[in-house]
């Protein structure tokens, strides 16, 4: 499950499992972020999982764990278009240098290009290693791609890194080692790249300027696990979701002068991931068990709540 957001209609756009009670009936969720309170589904077939929203054509691209991709036009929440993907994603990311859209793959050991001025596949990037998060600078135009120590078919390599891509050339300009393949987000002026890294529940810090690796932020136990990591550009702080024996379901604000964790926010359920939204300088959780709920109503009455930046506070918008 994902969500993604559209500044023209201020709204956010949550993939589920399970829409209007119906399990296996896959939909998109849409939430006006002023209420909280959604506005309409749309059901866009079986097994949603990650999202991106390209700002050109206000198109909302939706891959799915059956190896397709459902187009969605957010100005008038419609499925307009779906084609082949041939592999199923890990995250997506959209380049406004070249109008593309690239996909990471855990299974095929590339990542895929989509075009979306022809809705379709239109390439790929080969990496030789198993993917995960990837995200685009817009400074260098470069993409940064995290990926694990193993191939698809489980064969091992000698390190996890991340990847420096150059998409003009669609190749691999270098590798940073000292990653173990968790999310990335870009930090401020993204001079800095965060990565939070699954099973140890550290965040490595990044020099982009250097592409090398200048820090680690401690959140958890060696038993950790990260969910989802997100930067705050107004008060430079980084909210990270994530879980571990001793810490359940805990959601950190982390302080990037100092990497000093500022406010400790116990979530029910856990978070999976994060979202922040500039035109309310919030931050919407997407809970992994969303799927368990008869409809989006009751789900929001219960769980959904907004973290304003400024203060930390987990406030209930209903």
């Amino acid at each position: 499950m994902d969500m993604v957001y559209d500044p023209i209609s201020s709204f956010l756009y949550v993939t589920t499992w399970k829409l209007n009670g119906i399990t296996n009936v896959g939909g998109m969720i849409v939430i006006n972020t002023s209420s909280g309170m959604p506005v309409t589904t749309v059901n866009v077939g079986n097994h949603p999982w990650m999202e991106v929203f390209d700002p050109q054509n206000r198109n909302i691209y939706i891959s799915s764990t059956f190896d397709s991709v459902v187009v969605v036009n957010s100005s008038t929440n419609q499925v307009t278009g779906r084609f082949n993907s041939g592999t199923y994603f890990s995250d997506m990311v959209y380049d406004s240098a070249n109008n593309l859209i690239y996909a990471t793959n855990a299974y095929s050991d590339n990542v895929t290009i989509i075009d979306p001025s022809s809705n379709n596949v239109s390439g790929q990037i080969n990496l030789g290693s198993s993917s995960s998060s990837i995200v685009y600078d817009p400074n260098n135009n470069y993409l940064y791609v995290s990926h694990s120590a193993t191939r698809h078919n489980n064969t091992t390599l000698l390190k996890s890194g991340v990847f420096l891509i150059d998409p003009s050339t669609a190749g691999i300009v270098s590798s940073i080692a000292g990653v173990s393949g968790g999310q990335l987000v870009l930090g401020a002026n993204s001079n800095t790249l965060y990565c939070s890294n699954y099973g140890t529940g550290n965040i490595t810090v990044i020099n982009t300027q250097k592409n090398a690796v200048e820090d680690t932020v401690k959140t958890y136990s060696s038993d950790g696990g990260s969910g989802g990591t997100v930067f705050d550009p107004a008060n430079h702080n980084l909210y990270f979701t994530g879980w571990n024996v001793t810490t359940q379901n805990t959601i950190l604000v982390i302080d990037t002068t100092n990497y000093g964790i500022v406010k400790s926010i116990h979530s029910i359920p856990p978070a999976y991931g994060l979202i922040y939204v500039p035109s309310t300088r919030a931050m919407y959780p997407i809970f992994a068990l969303l799927y368990h709920y008869s409809s989006i109503e009751s789900f929001s009455r219960t769980y959904f709540c907004s973290f304003v930046s400024s203060t930390g506070a987990c406030e209930p918008l209903l």
